[in-house]
């Protein structure tokens, strides 16, 4: 296998943005209901499913990561290039973030806020040496205890970082036939393992942040990568078909059961399941260079934009929703709604966080890129 340079594949950067959307309009929206009118209770469980963008991020991860570690493998440099670009994109806002965390914030804060909220900050202080590891879901797991403070969204990062780790090895080591078995021995592993602990009564959030039950997506995502690489021709009505079937069974099964918990054990069991599988099949759809019916929304500059600083707005919502609360205040019913309060607050949230995105990537990611085509790729064979 020869190393080439791979297309760039714009509907990505869609699903990216639509997974960031998802993730920072569930978390805006984390507000209590102060009014009893059923439309706003009906407009928070209509967006209560986001919490799916997640699960969205890590199957576009699992895909992304390994097209490119299938496309570098018989480089002389496949290691060392992998994680010296990753090192670069990932490592210096997620270190720039706990600094301004636990070496700013905090001490600012901390005598000004209430004993809920230091209670919270002492709790990730404490575990502080887990965050620098990328540990932090794992430490939420043994303790049962799950951080605030604007930290909590970054077990999900933990969870991709050592997915980031590990995976490069199983696919260096493995030819195609065996990292599928591979492959799908560690979806089923993951299913069986979410069923045996939900049954026995394990705490969902611990469950939903556990690399152990959440490695699934991630590797449904890489076997995409994996059939794309074994097959050039491939049936894309069947697998349009195969989407809608999806999409519908997973919606329907969510919002049965609660999309706002996330709680139900066969949201957490099978919801999980169908869920990756369905941003599987949509992500193999943009494969197509003609049945691909969401190509005009995925290639949208709207969706194309928040692709692109999908990673500082994921890291810097929590902190910027926790600025904002402190100013607005508390939600209000305004002309006998709240969501007008919620429509609004999300949109100042969501630009705010955009604006510190972009300074983001402008006075600091984009430095770090620079560096990434340093290390020369071997295109030869070994």
């Amino acid at each position: 296998m020869k190393t080439t340079k791979l297309n760039h594949i714009v509907e990505l950067d869609g699903i990216r943005g639509l997974a960031v959307l998802l993730v920072i309009i569930f978390h805006f929206l984390n507000q209590p209901i102060l009014s009893n009118n059923s439309f706003d209770h009906f407009f928070k469980e209509l967006f209560a499913i986001g919490w799916v963008g997640v699960d969205l991020f890590f199957v576009l991860s699992g895909f992304l990561i390994t097209r490119i570690l299938l496309n570098t493998k018989s480089g002389s440099n496949y290691f060392i290039s992998f994680y010296y670009k990753r090192t670069l994109r990932i490592f210096p806002l997620y270190y720039l973030y706990l600094i301004l965390i636990f070496f700013i914030i905090y001490p600012i804060l901390f005598n000004r806020v209430s004993e809920f909220e230091q209670s919270k900050m002492l709790l990730t202080e404490q575990s502080q040496a887990w965050f620098w590891l990328y540990l932090s879901n794992i430490k939420q797991v043994m303790d049962g205890t799950f951080f605030g403070g604007g930290l909590g969204h970054l077990w999900s990062l933990s969870i991709e970082e050592q997915f980031y780790i590990l995976w490069p090895c199983i696919v260096y080591f493995s030819s195609i036939r065996s990292l599928k078995m591979i492959s799908w021995t560690l979806i089923a592993a993951a299913l069986l393992l979410r069923i045996y602990l939900g049954l026995s009564e394990v705490d969902p959030e611990v469950i939903y942040v556990f690399t152990l039950t959440r490695m699934d997506a991630l590797i449904m995502g890489a076997l995409v990568a994996v059939f794309i690489s074994e097959h050039e021709e491939i049936n894309y009505h069947i697998v349009k078909k195969i989407l809608l079937g999806l999409a519908l069974s997973t919606i329907s099964l969510i919002y049965v059961f609660g999309p706002s918990s996330g709680k139900h054990l066969l949201v957490y069991t099978i919801g999980y399941t169908l869920t990756a599988m369905t941003f599987s099949m949509l992500i193999l759809l943009t494969q197509s260079s003609n049945t691909f019916i969401l190509r005009p929304i995925f290639r949208s500059s709207f969706l194309v934009f928040f692709g692109k600083y999908s990673y500082a707005i994921y890291i810097f919502h929590p902190l910027v929703r926790q600025f904002m609360l402190k100013i607005v205040g508390e939600p209000k019913v305004i002309f006998g709604l709240q969501t007008f309060w919620s429509i609004g607050f999300i949109i100042l949230n969501i630009s705010i966080t955009v604006v510190v995105a972009l300074i983001s990537w402008n006075l600091f990611e984009k430095w770090f890129l620079k560096f990434k085509d340093k290390i020369i790729i071997s295109n030869s064979g070994k």
